[in-house]
C-alpha cells in the first residue's frame, strides 16, 4: 500500500495555500503542471504527520514553527483508492490535514526548495481559484470549506 499526505491551510484572510507542480504529484500518472495542496508520498517508515510537516516545508518553507496541524477526527479527510495494472491491485491512501497557520501572511515568504516538484505557491480566495487547479483537490478542499474555519 501506498500513501500521499496534503495539508490545507487557510491564512487570516480565508484564503487557501496552493503550490503549482511541475507535474501531477502522483508520478504513476503524469498530467501538465497544476494546482494543488501542498503534499505528496510518505516515504517508508514515516508517520503521516512527519510527511505532511516534510512535504509543506519542502514546497512552501513554512515549518512546524509557522503551522500547526490538527489531529482532531473532524480536521482530516482520508479516501482509499484502488488501482489495477497488470492485473495487479494496489491500496493508495490520501490523508489530507487541516492546518492553522500560527504567524501573519504578510511576515510568510513562500518558497519551494529547490528538490521539490513545485514551481510556485500562493494563497487564493475560496472564489478564485485557478483553472488549472487538479479536480481531485477541488473536491479535498470543498470538504474542509464545507466545515467552515477551525
Amino acid at each position: 500500500m501506498s500513501a500521499t499526505v496534503f495539508v490545507f491551510i487557510q491564512n487570516e484572510k480565508g484564503e487557501i495555500l496552493l503550490v503549482r507542480n511541475k507535474k501531477e504529484p502522483r508520478e504513476k500518472f503524469t498530467k501538465p503542471e497544476g494546482w494543488g495542496l501542498p503534499g505528496g508520498g510518505v516515504e517508508e517508515g514515516e508517520e503521516f504527520c512527519e510527511a505532511a510537516f516534510r512535504e509543506l516545508e519542502e514546497e512552501t518553507s513554512l515549518t512546524e514553527k509557522e503551522v500547526r496541524i490538527s489531529l482532531s477526527k473532524e480536521d482530516i479527510y482520508y479516501e482509499t483508492r484502488i488501482s489495477r495494472e497488470n492485473s495487479e491491485e494496489e491500496t493508495h491512501l490520501v490523508v489530507v490535514f487541516r492546518a492553522k497557520l500560527l504567524v501573519p501572511v504578510d511576515s510568510l515568504d513562500l518558497k519551494p526548495t529547490i528538490e521539490a516538484d513545485v514551481v510556485e505557491a500562493k494563497w487564493f480566495a475560496p472564489d478564485d481559484f485557478p483553472e488549472d487547479l487538479y479536480r481531485s483537490h477541488r473536491g479535498r478542499i470543498n470538504f474542509f470549506l464545507k466545515q467552515g474555519s477551525q
